[in-house]
């Protein structure tokens, strides 16, 4: 099955979580699946962009927009994009060589389909508006008026919106059931369309466990969305009856001013960026408990990277972090609350439960070899779907 994905790629798209989870895919295929991105189907001409050219597109002089509406659409809705008079995600416009690929998976892209397509699945791991609302921190006024913004657009121009609106998708692949939830309640889509199907690291060696569990990590890639005030503030807590704990701070090349005080206080280690093999071969294994307080996530990548060496997590109550922890890690909810699982978390015969826990929820949930399957089986009824 020969599969475009239109999906966040590095060097062209923002790095985050959606271009990890494209390099895990194409390095990782289920069987019987040839990817191919869109940055080589743009190369060959198997794809071509109508109307917001990407910045591959532009440097190499493959996009050949329809002037109509790259002036009356793209251009303007671009415009105020940036300007964040409207929204933050764009709108995009496609249209695919017939017989070129046999289904089309979109990831978070949102997509008017231009011309004839072969059956369509389009993912998602969260909703825009808990990204406006919670990850950019705009009010509910500025949120309310960018939903209802882009529902109009996505249904007057026939986009298959990532969030709100459904066109041309065969199925919609939610990574988690708290997104398909969220789907089904808004009327997106019906509950046999929607297929959960989460992202996956591959499984690495239980960590060494210790006698005396004492060192928490802490990922800082945007310190204030995922709470690094919520950690410091219990770490302090915790070491002032245990001062051997360390806290190790991952993900963010040095600290800004205003997380000077968390780096030099004592026991804080600031770790910095790493990359992903040196990460999980010896930064992860060194950590005897994950802490994650954020405020806003779909299914981070970080979680699962912790789960695959066996280190436990505690996490807040957002969205559909229970879920993904389960019984394997701990739900903090508040202060007090996450004060009391780290204390618990840290000792020995709990940090040692809960990392085998840890571990065998990511094969089992998690590992390319539990979830290739379940996309495969996506795929299929997609085709199924559309042939019907």
């Amino acid at each position: 099955m020969k599969v475009l994905l239109l999906s966040p790629l590095a060097g062209i798209d923002p790095a985050n979580g959606d271009v990890t989870y494209t390099q895990e895919l194409l390095e990782r295929p289920p069987t019987g699946v040839e990817y191919v991105d869109y940055a080589d189907a743009l190369a060959r001409g198997d794809l071509l962009e109508r109307g917001r050219p990407s910045e591959l597109a532009r440097r190499q002089g493959l996009a050949k927009a329809g002037p109509v509406v790259r002036a009356i659409v793209a251009k303007p809705l671009d415009t105020a994009r940036r300007r964040e008079l409207l929204f933050r995600e764009p709108l995009r416009f496609f249209e695919v060589r017939p017989g070129a690929f046999d289904l089309v998976h979109t990831h978070v892209f949102s997509v008017g389909y231009r011309g004839d397509w072969p059956p369509i699945v389009t993912s998602n791991s969260v909703s825009v508006d808990a990204l406006y609302g919670d990850g950019l921190g705009w009010d509910a006024r500025k949120v309310a008026r960018s939903v209802a913004v882009e529902r109009g657009l996505a249904r007057a121009l026939r986009v298959d919106h990532s969030s709100y609106h459904r066109v041309r998708a065969a199925r919609l692949l939610a990574f988690t059931q708290h997104l398909k939830d969220w789907w089904v309640a808004r009327g997106v889509a019906d509950t046999a369309d929607i297929d959960v199907v989460p992202c996956t690291v591959a499984r690495q060696l239980l960590r060494t466990l210790k006698s005396t569990p004492r060192v928490v990590g802490f990922f800082a890639g945007s310190p204030e969305i995922k709470g690094l005030d919520r950690a410091f503030r219990a770490f302090e807590a915790l070491r002032a009856g245990r001062p051997d704990v360390e806290l190790h701070v991952i993900g963010a090349a040095g600290p800004t001013p205003d997380w000077a005080h968390v780096a030099a206080a004592p026991g804080v280690t600031w770790v910095g960026r790493r990359d992903r093999a040196e990460l999980l071969s010896e930064v992860l294994p060194q950590l005897d408990v994950l802490v994650h307080p954020t405020r806003f996530d779909g299914l981070p990548l970080s979680v699962l990277e912790a789960m695959s060496v066996g280190v436990p997590v505690i996490t807040s109550d957002y969205g559909a972090l229970p879920e993904v922890v389960g019984d394997s890690g701990l739900v903090a909810a508040t202060a007090t609350e996450l004060t009391e699982a780290l204390v618990r978390s840290l000792y020995p015969g709990t940090n040692h439960d809960l990392s085998t826990r840890a571990h065998e929820r990511q094969r089992t949930a998690y590992s390319p070899e539990a979830v290739s399957p379940l996309l495969w089986a996506c795929y299929l009824r997609a085709v199924t779907a559309l042939a019907g």
